[in-house]
């Protein structure tokens, strides 16, 4: 490797086809056509092997919480589902002993949300095909 491809102990790109050096072109030349490649590496902060133990930590804390919360979720969910059945079972039971208790044809049972049974269409007769 060239002195124009290292800088400092650090490793630069290969040039591309385009900004390959010619006979006559000085290393600084090049790297200002390079559009402040080597002034944007001094810019850089420092990256620590502690910085990114850190950051992994508090990424795996994160996760962590939130499959906690998505497990107390679950859990409410869950909860919920059961006191729906619960309260379906008891307003069915309900329905029933309304109907036993007032019929099926009462104000009681419709005030429940059913339909009165005399308010239903009765079945029409179907006359008898006249015999040839």
């Amino acid at each position: 490797m060239s002195a124009c491809h290292k800088d400092e102990g650090q490793l630069r790109r290969p040039p591309s086809d385009g900004e390959t050096k010619s006979a006559g072109t000085a290393c600084g030349a090049k790297r200002s056509r390079q559009s402040g490649y080597s002034q944007d590496l001094h810019r850089l902060p420092a990256r620590t092997k502690a910085q990114a133990e850190a950051k992994r930590n508090a990424l795996d804390a994160a996760r962590t919480a939130e499959l906690q919360k998505e497990a107390e979720l679950a859990a409410i969910r869950d909860h919920t589902d059961a006191m729906e059945r619960e309260y379906h079972a008891f307003m069915l039971g309900v329905s029933e002993q309304v109907a036993a208790q007032y019929g099926k044809d009462s104000d009681e049972y419709q005030a429940l949300g059913y339909k009165k049974k005399s308010e239903y269409k009765r079945p029409a007769r179907k006359p008898k095909a006249p015999t040839p």
